[in-house]
C-alpha cells in the first residue's frame, strides 16, 4: 500500500502554500489543468500528465512531510517504471525480439524526483526493428507543450557511448566477459529486469549476477574503490557557499559505493548480499556481522537525510541538480541543517576512508636496492640461506594483473608490512620466509590476495605467526590458499548440495576449522577450547555426511547412529586425529542400512583437493577389525554384557552418540564391572602398548606411553571409573577424574594435580604437532625440534623438557596408587 497521500486529500490552503513556494508546482498543476481542458488527448498528452499527477503527489509528501524519503523514492520509482511500462507497450516493443532493463536508483527503487532514469535495451540477436524504439524514447523523453516524462540515460549500456545503442546477447556477453571495469560491476549491484523477452531478462539475470558476484572474494576491489574515489571527488567544484550532496566526499555516492563494494566483495560466497537496495544491503551487512551495527544504522540515517535534501532541492524547478545553496529556502533545511550536513558527510567520509585504506604512497621497511636488502634481512637475523636463496624467489614473485604497477605496489607493500611482524616476533623467522615463499607461489601472485592483507593488518599478524611457528599449518594454506577467504570471515556457507563438491566443501570445512582453531590456540593455549572445537567440527561433519549419503543413495528413513570413541567421545580431538567409531541402528542390520554404512565410511575417507575428510579406526566395533561394519543396539548391549574383553569395556566407557539414543554403553560397562583377572589383563594389555611404541631414541620422550603419560592417566581414569561404579557425567578424562573426585577422597586429593598434568600434556601434544609437522606424540630433542615448542611457551627447552619428565615421573608414582590395575594386588 503506497504511503504517498492522494492530491486530493490536501487542503485549499495547503494547495496554495506549495505552489507559492515551489515554481515547479504551479507549473504542473497548469500543465494538468490544461490536459484536461483540451479536446484532444493523444497518448504522448496522457502518459505526461500521469507523470505530472504521480511527479505532483510525490513533492506534496516530501513538502509536508508526509512520508519518509526512502517511501516517496520507492513511490516515484514505481510511477516510473508503470510510465516504462506504458511506452514500451504501446510502441510495440513488446512483439520485438528485445528487453529493457533498469539500473542505477530505478533498478533499486530509489528513484530521486528529477534523476535520469538509466536504461539498458538489449536483442536476442541485433535484429530489431529501429521505428518502435524510437516512438519508445519519444514518448518518455522528448519535451513537448506538456512537458517530458522521464529524462533517459542509456549511457550504462556495453561499451558505454561509443557501444551499440542496442547490444545483442552476444556482443553483450564479449564486452563484459573481457573489457569491463570494476564500476561496471559495481552499477550491475542494481540491474532490474523490467519488460520484454522473457528468456532474455532471466539470462542477463543470471549473467549479471555472476558477473558481480565471484565465487572468491576479490579484494582488489577496494584498491580500485581507493582510485575510483579522488576521480569522483575531483570532478566538482568546492565552493564555500554551496554543497555537492552527491560528489561532495562523504556524501550520497560515496555511501553507495561503498556499500556496493562491500556487496560485489562478499555476495559471491553470501547470497543474502546479492540485493539492489542500499538500506536492505547496510541492514543484511550488519546482520552478518561485516558492519558494526552502529555505522550501518549511521550510513542509512546518513543516506536518507542526503537523500532527502536532493529531493527538496530538485523539487524546486524539477532540475537535475545535486547541489544546495546554504543560503537555500529554510524549508530545504527542514528535516537536516547545514551543521548537521556537514557533520554527517565529514563523518562518512572519515569511516569510508578508514575502511578502504589510505591512498597515499606506501613507504617500505625493506631497502629497493638488492645489495642493501641482504644487509637489512642479515641486521634482521635471517639466516644466510634464507637470504641467498629464499629472499630472492619471495621477492622477484611479482604479482599477476592488469593492472601491474598498483597490485606491484599492493605486493611490496604487504610484504614491508609482513616483515614488519616477523621481526616483532621471537619465532622462526626463516621458517616463515620459506613457508611464504610457497604460499606466494601457491597463490600465483594473485593481487587480490595481497589487497586482502593490506586491507586487514591483523591478517598480517596472524600468518606471519602462524608461518613462523607452525609447518603443519604453514602446509594448510600453501596447499589451499583459497581457505584465506573463509579463514578472514570466519564464517561457514552453505553445504553445496552436488554431492562431489559438498564432499570438497566437508574437507575444506575440517582445514578452515583446524586453521582457525589453531590461529586462537597457539598464543592463548587454551587447550580445552582447541579440543573442545575440532571435536565440534567432527560432529558436525559427520552427521551432514551421513545425511548426504543417505539423500544420495535415497535412504532417509535409515536410521544409523554414529558412536563416537575414544577422544572423539570425550570431546578431545586433536589435530591429525583418527576418528574412532562405531556405526549402530536401532531395528536389525538389513541390506539397505548395510549399503549405507558402506557408502558413509568409504565417502568419509574419499580423497579431494584437501585429503580425505577423516582418518578412520574402526578396531573397537563388536568383532574388531572382522567383525561387520555396522551393528544394531540389541547386538550392541549383548556383546558388552557378555562377548567383550576387559580392554573393550574399558573402551566402551568412553563413547558418546552423535544421535539421540536411549542406550548408553557406559552404564552397560560399569555394570558388568572388573574382576581381578580382567584387572590383569587390562596390566598386561598396557604393559605390551608402551613396549610396542617405546622410542627408537632413548632421549625423546612419547607423551601418550611414557610412564605418566597420557595412556597411564586415561586408562586410570576408566578402570578406576569402572571398579569404583561412577559414572561420569561425560566421556571426557576430565569428566572421569572430576567424578572419582566426587566419591574418592584420594582422588579428590590428588585430582587437580592430575587434571592439570593431563591439560598441559595435551597442550604439549598439540604445540609439537603444530610446531613439527610430525603427527602423534612424540618429542624429539635432537636438532632444535623442540625449541619451537619452547620458544612459543617463553621456556628455557633445556629447563622445559627436564620440568616436563619431572611431572610424569610424580604423575606415575601418584597413579600406581590410585588406579586398582597398576597396585601389586590386582583387586576392584
Amino acid at each position: 500500500m503506497d504511503r504517498v497521500p492522494e492530491l486530493s486529500s490536501y487542503s485549499p490552503s495547503e494547495h496554495r502554500k506549495i505552489s507559492e513556494d515551489l515554481f515547479s508546482v504551479k507549473r504542473y498543476q497548469h500543465l494538468i489543468k490544461s490536459a484536461a481542458q483540451g479536446k484532444t488527448s493523444d497518448l504522448d498528452q496522457q502518459i505526461r500528465r500521469q507523470r505530472h499527477e504521480a511527479w505532483l503527489r510525490t513533492t506534496y509528501s516530501i513538502f509536508f512531510d508526509k512520508c519518509k524519503a526512502s517511501e516517496s523514492c520507492a513511490f516515484w520509482s514505481r510511477q516510473a517504471e508503470n510510465l516504462i511500462e506504458i511506452a514500451w507497450r504501446e510502441s510495440g516493443l513488446d512483439d520485438q525480439p528485445l528487453a529493457i532493463f533498469a539500473l542505477g536508483k530505478l533498478g533499486a527503487g530509489e528513484l530521486n524526483l528529477s534523476s535520469d532514469v538509466d536504461l539498458m535495451i538489449l536483442s536476442e540477436d541485433g535484429m530489431y526493428d529501429k521505428q518502435p524504439v524510437q516512438v519508445f524514447q519519444k514518448l518518455l523523453h522528448r519535451p513537448s507543450e506538456f512537458g517530458f516524462a522521464l529524462r533517459l540515460d542509456f549511457d550504462l549500456r556495453a561499451g558505454g557511448r561509443l557501444g551499440p545503442f542496442i547490444s545483442s546477447q552476444e556482443q553483450f556477453e564479449d564486452y563484459y566477459g573481457n573489457y569491463s571495469e570494476t564500476w561496471e560491476r559495481m552499477a550491475f549491484v542494481r540491474l532490474k529486469p523490467l519488460f520484454g523477452q522473457k528468456n532474455l531478462l532471466q539470462w542477463v539475470a543470471e549473467f549479471a549476477r555472476k558477473f558481480s558476484y565471484k565465487r572468491f572474494i576479490d579484494y582488489t576491489l577496494f584498491e580500485d574503490f581507493k582510485l575510483l574515489r579522488p576521480e569522483i571527488h575531483a570532478s566538482f567544484q568546492n565552493d564555500e557557499n554551496n554543497f555537492n550532496l552527491k560528489l561532495h566526499p562523504g556524501g550520497i555516492r560515496d555511501i553507495e559505493l561503498f556499500t556496493h563494494a562491500m556487496q560485489v566483495i562478499h555476495g559471491g560466497k553470501i547470497p543474502e548480499l546479492q540485493i539492489s537496495k542500499t538500506e536492505d544491503a547496510l541492514k543484511t551487512l550488519a546482520r552478518l556481522r561485516l558492519l558494526p551495527q552502529k555505522d550501518s544504522s549511521f550510513l542509512i540515517e546518513s543516506y536518507w537525510r542526503l537523500r532527502d535534501l536532493e529531493n527538496r532541492i530538485q523539487a524546486i524547478n524539477d532540475q537535475q541538480t545535486h547541489t544546495v545553496a546554504f543560503d537555500a529556502d529554510p524549508w530545504v533545511f527542514k528535516n537536516t541543517s547545514v551543521d548537521q550536513l556537514q557533520h554527517l558527510t565529514t563523518k562518512v567520509d572519515t569511516f569510508v576512508s578508514a575502511l578502504l585504506g589510505s591512498s597515499k604512497d606506501e613507504k617500505f621497511s625493506f631497502p629497493i636496492d638488492k645489495e642493501k636488502q641482504s644487509c637489512w634481512l642479515r641486521e634482521k637475523d635471517f639466516s644466510e640461506q634464507s637470504i641467498e636463496t629464499v629472499w630472492p624467489k619471495l621477492i622477484e614473485t611479482k604479482a599477476r594483473s592488469r593492472s601491474f604497477l598498483r597490485d606491484e605496489k599492493a605486493r611490496l607493500s604487504f610484504l614491508s608490512q609482513f616483515l614488519d611482524e616477523l621481526s616483532k616476533l621471537s619465532l622462526d623467522k626463516d621458517l616463515a620466509l620459506h613457508l611464504l615463499t610457497d604460499f606466494m607461489t601457491a597463490t600465483r601472485a594473485k593481487a587480490s590476495f595481497y589487497t586482502l592483507f593490506n586491507r586487514e593488518p591483523a591478517l598480517i599478524r596472524d600468518l606471519a605467526f602462524l608461518l613462523s611457528a607452525s609447518p603443519y599449518l604453514g602446509g594448510i594454506l600453501s596447499s589451499r590458499p583459497e581457505l584465506m577467504d573463509a579463514f578472514f570471515l570466519r564464517r561457514s556457507d552453505p553445504t553445496p548440495e552436488e554431492f562431489d563438491e559438498a564432499l570438497e566443501f566437508l574437507t575444506d570445512k575440517r582445514l578452515i576449522t583446524e586453521l582457525i582453531s589453531a590461529n586462537d590456540f597457539l598464543p592463548q593455549r587454551n587447550i580445552s577450547m582447541l579440543l573442545a572445537s575440532l571435536s565440534q567440527n567432527a560432529d558436525e561433519i559427520c552427521c551432514e555426511l551421513l545425511n548426504l549419503v543417505k539423500k544420495q543413495l535415497d535412504l532417509k528413513e535409515q536410521s544409523i547412529k554414529i558412536l563416537s570413541m575414544g577422544k572423539w567421545a570425550g570431546h578431545e580431538l586433536g589435530f591429525q586425529s583418527d576418528l574412532d567409531f562405531v556405526l549402530v541402528t536401532e531395528s536389525e542390520v538389513d541390506q539397505n542400512t548395510h549399503k549405507l554404512a558402506r557408502r558413509f565410511l568409504s565417502t568419509l575417507s574419499t580423497r579431494t583437493r584437501g585429503g580425505s575428510i577423516y582418518s578412520t579406526d574402526l578396531r573397537l566395533r563388536p568383532s574388531g577389525k572382522s567383525g561387520p561394519i555396522i551393528v544394531s543396539e540389541a547386538a550392541l548391549l549383548r556383546y558388552l554384557r557378555f562377548d567383550a574383553q576387559p580392554w573393550e569395556r574399558q573402551a566402551y566407557l568412553k563413547s558418546r552418540f552423535l544421535q539421540k539414543s536411549k542406550t548408553e554403553p557406559g552404564i552397560e560397562v560399569i555394570q558388568r564391572g572388573f574382576s581381578s583377572e580382567d584387572l590383569l589383563v587390562l596390566r598386561k594389555i598396557r604393559t605390551q602398548l608402551k613396549n610396542e611404541n617405546q622410542c627408537r631414541n632413548p632421549n625423546d620422550i612419547n607423551l601418550k606411553y611414557h610412564p605418566g603419560g597420557l595412556v597411564d592417566i586415561e586408562f586410570s581414569v576408566q578402570i578406576a571409573c569402572i571398579c569404583q561404579e561412577v559414572m561420569p557425567e561425560d566421556a571426557s578424562t576430565l569428566g572421569g577424574i572430576e567424578a572419582l573426585a566426587g566419591q574418592n577422597p584420594d582422588w579428590r586429593i590428588q585430582s587437580h594435580r592430575l587434571s592439570e598434568h593431563y591439560l598441559f600434556l595435551r597442550t604439549m601434544e598439540q604445540l609439537n604437532q603444530l610446531c613439527t609437522r610430525q603427527p602423534g606424540s612424540v618429542l624429539s630433542f635432537e636438532q632444535g625440534r623442540f625449541d619451537r615448542v619452547a620458544r612459543l611457551l617463553a621456556e628455557d627447552p633445556a629447563q622445559l623438557e627436564q620440568s616436563l619428565r619431572d611431572q610424569m615421573k610424580e604423575v606415575f608414582s601418584v597413579l600406581e596408587v590410585l588406579d586398582p590395575s597398576m597396585a601389586k594386588r590386582t583387586i576392584c
